[in-house]
């Protein structure tokens, strides 16, 4: 699903980080299974072309969901969708990180080195699932030496400001996974972004979501069990 004007601004803003000492082709990340893979739900995309994670890495589940997940009411006997357990263990070698996401989230094609992305599901209240409007994604770059602070600021914030100087960026403490981290949060028109840096060791990492601010706040519910499983090295 092709992303809103908005949306494609602030991404690609972040897309300008500074990637290009990173050097190298990226490399697809391998998949672990954490638990038994559910059979599809009705209405559900097929999954994806088979590849370094076997086929159908990203099938999407048909656990019930846990309350407060942020789907839509869905007919009594209806197949819902789990946005909120992590079942997908993704590791990146090249990008030195891990992270747990729901099987609900379709991992898609990243146009950008030294990054992946990933599409949560949608489902409407006759239980139809689809490609929401929305993102969630994890870069990384050499840290050249900057600490915390001042990656967010020049290496995110400053990034998104050079494309729309009148972006106004709200920062503030967070963590991600086990690691100190500054959060940004931003939006143009009626998209949001909400973008976490993390500093490692010589490299920083940026995850991020972004989509529609009309359910954003329920989309970032189920991204936060998602960066609490994150670790880095």
């Amino acid at each position: 699903m092709a992303l809103p004007l908005g949306l494609a601004v602030l991404v690609l803003g972040l897309l300008v980080v500074a990637l290009r000492s990173a050097g190298g082709p990226a490399v697809t990340p391998r998949t672990v299974e954490v638990s038994a893979r559910p059979s599809p739900l009705p209405g559900a995309p097929p999954p994806g072309p088979a590849g370094p994670a076997g086929p159908g890495a990203t099938t999407p589940g048909a656990a019930p969901a846990a309350p407060g997940s942020g789907t839509n009411a869905v007919p009594p006997g209806t197949p819902r969708l789990d946005t909120t357990t992590p079942k997908l263990k993704v590791t990146d070698l090249d990008g030195r990180f891990e992270v747990t996401v729901p099987r609900t989230w379709l991992s898609v094609p990243s146009m950008t080195p030294d990054s992946v992305v990933w599409q949560p599901l949608s489902q409407d209240a006759n239980g139809t699932t689809s490609p929401s409007g929305f993102q969630f994604s994890v870069r990384w770059a050499p840290s050249g030496g900057c600490e915390l602070e001042k990656c967010a600021e020049v290496k995110v914030a400053d990034a998104l400001k050079l494309k729309e100087p009148a972006l106004s960026i709200k920062t503030s403490p967070d963590r991600v996974g086990d690691q100190p981290a500054v959060r940004l949060e931003t939006s143009r028109g009626d998209q949001r972004l909400t973008a976490w840096v993390v500093v490692v060791g010589d490299r920083y990492w940026v995850p991020q979501l972004a989509g529609p601010a009309e359910k954003f706040d329920q989309l970032l519910a189920d991204a936060q069990p998602v960066l609490a499983t994150m670790s880095f090295g």
